[in-house]
């Protein structure tokens, strides 16, 4: 993914489709969950939120288990959200949060953002 981190965010999003393509193309689903992964990232990262969750609930499909996923559907529904205080959205990410700091326990930043995010109130 360095192409994303040098800004070239629609060709990072080209390259992460074509690979996709090759992965269908041989009828395989190894990898599959990062690729989408990667996509969900430069997505979000452009602002195309709706985009982002979508595929990256489909990379969550692909390997639930993987904490890069949940984090980052965690930090992407925050953000598409994040000027409502929908009730329903908060839960989902802290139970997102929740499974990722299952798997990654020392992260001290998602525990962090845990607690702000339980401690906010919502109507």
């Amino acid at each position: 993914m360095l192409r994303r981190y040098q800004g070239k965010f629609f060709q990072a999003i080209t390259y992460q489709e074509q690979a996709l393509a090759l992965l269908e193309q041989d009828n395989e689903q190894e990898g599959g969950a990062n690729i989408l992964t990667n996509l969900g990232v430069v997505y979000g990262e452009l602002g195309k939120f709706d985009e982002a969750e979508d595929v990256l609930r489909e990379a969550l499909h692909v390997d639930e288990m993987q904490d890069f996923i949940l984090f980052n559907l965690a930090l992407v529904l925050r953000q598409k959200y994040q000027d409502t205080q929908c009730l329903t959205v908060r839960n989902e990410v802290v139970t997102l949060l929740n499974r990722y700091l299952r798997l990654e326990p020392s992260d001290d930043a998602a525990r962090e953002y845990l607690r702000e995010l339980t401690s906010l109130e919502f109507l």
